[in-house]
């Protein structure tokens, strides 16, 4: 695999890959990077952790 999927995930939102206010699914986006959604709900809380700072 290409990146982490953190790494991977935080391309996507900074390349605006998302709708500003669209909930994201982590199982959605799971499918789209071809990963577990484990990872996708922990490279989200991570990203959350970043953005409260």
């Amino acid at each position: 695999m290409a990146g982490s999927t953190y790494d991977r995930l935080k391309e996507l939102v900074v390349n605006y890959r998302f709708r500003a206010g669209e909930r994201l699914c982590p199982v959605s986006i799971a499918d789209r990077l071809q990963v577990n959604a484990t990872p996708v709900r922990e490279a989200l809380a991570h990203l959350h952790g970043e953005g409260s700072r």
